[in-house]
């Protein structure tokens, strides 16, 4: 918005904001939103299907808890720890949940994520000439943001995700009651978000090659 009003003084036009123009911003926004519901829900979705195959400590946490007693306790006592075994049922009861809330989510997102980009994407074909949706400052701009969203993603991720994978592997561990960060969110993120970017960032050289 910023570069599109600087753009309009320096070239001495009238800035004016036409009701047409916040519609198209709002469809390019709605369709970004949308699409990274969408992606969100894929990569939980994506993470919980790692679990099945690799167990439910790749995709989901199991911190160790303390035991708080239901009746009253004097103020200066401090909570029990869990006992090996009621820790291990624990972990066993939170990382069940989890992998139910995490399939729950996925669907959920994956499902209104896509409704809604698939509306906005379909009201951008019909509403909107092929200069407002092809070359012109708003179409860079969605390029442009969806290029830095999923290229930030895909490059943290990756060898965040590596490097947990990895560890969760090669790294000895102390117990079995011993915590790990699960490895399985970020290297779902970055499997679901690197051939998004790779889209993306061949549509902006498109983009450049066809404004050249």
């Amino acid at each position: 918005g910023i570069v599109y009003f600087i753009m309009k003084l320096r070239s001495g036009e009238t800035v004016t904001v036409s009701l047409r123009f916040l519609l198209t911003a709002y469809l390019y926004l709605a369709s970004i939103v949308g699409l990274l519901v969408m992606v969100n829900g894929l990569a939980l979705l994506l993470n919980f299907s790692f679990s099945i195959p690799l167990g439910k400590e790749f995709s989901y946490r199991a911190e160790p808890y303390y035991y708080y007693p239901a009746e009253p306790q004097p103020a200066k006592e401090a909570p029990r720890q869990l006992t090996p075994t009621e820790q291990k049922e624990r972990r066993a009861k939170l990382l069940e949940i989890g992998s139910k809330e995490g399939i729950l989510n996925g669907f959920i997102n994956l499902f209104f994520g896509a409704l809604v980009w698939g509306v906005h994407v379909v009201l951008r074909k019909v509403l909107l000439t092929k200069e407002e949706t092809r070359g012109s400052l708003l179409n860079k701009a969605y390029l442009i943001i969806l290029l830095l969203i999923f290229g930030a993603g895909s490059i943290v991720n990756l060898p965040a995700g590596t490097y947990d994978t990895l560890r969760y592997y090669v790294v000895e561990r102390l117990d079995d009651l011993q915590y790990i960060n699960p490895p399985g969110p970020k290297l779902s993120s970055a499997i679901v978000f690197m051939p998004i970017w790779i889209y993306y960032l061949f549509a902006t050289i498109r983009e450049v090659r066809r404004s050249e």
